[in-house]
């Protein structure tokens, strides 16, 4: 696990200077030395159109000769990556029945050589999470890549050096940032998205003209041309008719998390899970324990106070007893949010409203091993989420006239009163305050924060942003304009939308801040294809007992009563609390819009960039725009 970056000479004619690109680069080097301590490296072309570098953490391979940036013998192509390749061992044994010899025992070089071999082709054949560069010197040709998932963040944007038209890239938004050359200017749809989301989709980002790199996307630049390649789309999955049946799906399901997690295992370090009460972590780290020889690490979070009530830290302790893992657990209390916000801030990147948790637990984890395994994609992939029901409830609603009348008068009854709210919970039916949104709208609609009314997601709102050129919105109106299964189009909004924009583009910055490598199994593209092309009905259906039955018969064995047992509770942390009493100011019943205008506006004082004219007067809660610190609480 790395950290990249590297400046390119777009367009014909002209040099750059190799003196100021490498102090660009080493500076991006250094804005980003949390990624990888281990060591660093940087690249000059020989005729100044190409400069990288590379902060390396080793976790395959420790010797000097993986070091990168890495080139081949002739000096032709040049590497920098980061991430894990899972099968480099097969890709090895495939490259050298050509011929290849390999000098190192990492994957870094299988890369480089299957780059050279296959081209653009070679992704398609990797299994992993990887952000990468890739020059050919003698054609002058650049390729930025990132993983099918997203697991990994890549970020570019196109500057002037010295005159001369370039392209400069990074792992990370601070990376950009830490060149000097980038403006710090907020980018308006980049700010919209978050107020309205908690996030910020790609290709857009906190910064005016940068840009994320699409999951599973290729960007290439030759000869003054910048194209872009879709390798792999979640979207692209289809569902396969009901021939697999109950009986079926439990056994390809556990067979293929069986090789997910023996292909993931591989790591020259020690390595933990993340574990908390319920089903996901407990699987992952059951599945890895029988697959070790010596206990396992094992790290939760609990939390002080009424945060008691929401966490699961007792019974990740029970778990952990069970396997017999080393278990490690901090317990969080409102000082110690207080004192850490500055560098929670610090630590993602850009602003968002997730994230917290992780950041905490890689904390923690980051102090005993290297690398650190979640459960993060487990409910995405199994429906394992109140709103998938909803979802599929209302639809099924909205096919007969007389549902769909009640549905016009829950969906007044729920602005009105508090009992038609509460019941419609029970009738899982909650979503129902979005009706008569459907589809894309629906979804986003439900991925939105409250109380962002200005914000709204109306078809207008994505029509907006489609004609715009944006693909924020384009991937999961394609998604449920295609996948008639109700269940499977959630999925796939989920793991396209919140896992690749939130909880993926979090866990990877907020973990690097700790120096630690994040897997996540369940986000294997290779599971995602088998799972999702299952018909929806195997994975939820409204008479089910517990939570994600299709994962929970699967794997049967490795999930221990007590945790089986409990309720679906999702993993939330006390903020609103800890941010009231921060401020000695009461916050409302949902905080979440209050903690979007806190983070955006803390991050960007951090990191001085410039706010839109008018965006510091915008409210979208009670809490005022001129926070400050009460002292002595």
């Amino acid at each position: 696990m790395c950290g990249i970056n590297g400046i390119v000479k777009f367009g014909v004619g002209g040099r750059l200077d190799t003196e100021k690109c490498l102090k660009i680069v080493n500076a991006m080097n250094s804005a980003m030395v949390h990624r990888g301590k281990d060591g660093h490296g940087t690249y000059a072309d020989p005729q100044n159109m190409c400069f990288f570098g590379h902060r390396r953490l080793s976790i395959v391979d420790h010797s000097a000769r993986s070091n990168q940036p890495m080139m081949s013998d002739d000096g032709r192509y040049v590497l920098v990556f980061v991430g894990e390749i899972y099968n480099y061992r097969e890709l090895s044994a495939q490259l050298q029945k050509t011929g290849v010899i390999f000098k190192t025992s990492g994957d870094t070089e299988v890369l480089l050589q299957a780059l050279i071999l296959w081209g653009g082709a070679a992704f398609s054949k990797l299994r992993g999470m990887f952000a990468c560069a890739f020059w050919d010197v003698q054609e002058q040709r650049l390729i930025l890549a990132r993983d099918h998932m997203g697991v990994k963040s890549l970020y570019w944007s196109q500057i002037e050096v010295d005159g001369e038209p370039s392209l400069i890239f990074a792992s990370e938004i601070k990376g950009l940032m830490g060149s000097g050359i980038v403006p710090l200017v907020m980018s308006k749809p980049g700010r919209d998205l978050f107020l309205r989301h908690g996030s910020i989709a790609a290709p857009f980002t906190i910064l005016q003209d940068v840009h994320a790199l699409m999951p599973g996307t290729v960007l290439e630049i030759c000869e003054g041309t910048i194209t872009t390649e879709t390798f792999w789309d979640v979207a692209d999955i289809t569902t396969q008719s009901e021939e697999v049946g109950l009986d079926e799906a439990p056994s390809l399901v556990r067979s293929r998390l069986d090789e997910v997690f023996d292909l993931y295992q591989s790591t020259d370090c020690d390595a933990g899970v993340f574990l908390s009460g319920g089903i996901d972590s407990t699987v992952v780290a059951a599945s890895l324990q029988q697959r070790s020889t010596t206990p396992i690490y094992t790290f939760s979070l609990g939390f002080e106070g009424s945060g008691k009530l929401i966490d699961e830290a007792g019974d990740a302790e029970a778990t952990a007893r069970l396997l017999g893992t080393r278990h490690q657990m901090i317990r969080i209390n409102q000082s110690i949010f207080s004192d850490s916000l500055d560098d929670f801030i610090a630590s993602i990147d850009q602003p968002s409203v997730d994230g917290l948790n992780t950041f905490f637990i890689s904390r923690l984890t980051s102090q005993a091993v290297r690398v650190g395994f979640t459960g993060l994609g487990g409910d995405e992939l199994f429906c394992g989420y109140p709103f998938f029901g909803q979802a599929a409830r209302m639809q099924k609603m909205s096919q007969k006239p007389w549902s769909k009348k009640m549905l016009d008068i829950l969906a007044w009854g729920h602005k009105k009163s508090w009992v038609v709210r509460s019941g419609a919970y029970r009738l899982s039916l909650d979503c129902v305050r979005y009706w008569p949104a459907s589809g894309a709208q629906l979804y986003a609609q439900y991925r939105s924060l409250p109380n962002s009314d200005q914000f709204q997601v109306t078809p207008s709102s994505i029509t907006e942003l489609r004609d715009g050129g944006s693909q924020v919105y384009e991937k999961i109106i394609k998604i449920f304009e295609t996948e008639p299964d109700i269940l499977n189009a959630v999925s796939k909004a989920e793991l396209a939308w919140y896992a690749a924009n939130t909880l993926l583009r979090d866990t990877d910055a907020a973990a690097m801040y700790s120096t630690l490598e994040v897997r996540v199994p369940f986000l294997d593209h290779k599971l995602i294809e088998d799972v999702v092309s299952l018909h929806g009905s195997l994975k939820y259906n409204f008479g089910q007992k517990g939570n994600k039955p299709l994962l929970v018969q699967a794997c049967r064995d490795l999930i221990p009563d007590h945790v089986l047992n409990n309720p679906k509770r999702g993993f939330e942390m006390p903020v609103g609390k800890w941010l009231a009493q921060h401020f000695n100011q009461k916050i409302g019943a949902d905080y979440r819009s209050a903690w979007a205008q806190f983070v955006l506006m803390r991050w960007c004082q951090k990191y001085g960039v410039a706010d839109l004219e008018g965006a510091g007067t915008m409210k979208v809660c009670e809490l005022p725009i001129n926070m400050r610190k009460t002292e002595n609480r």
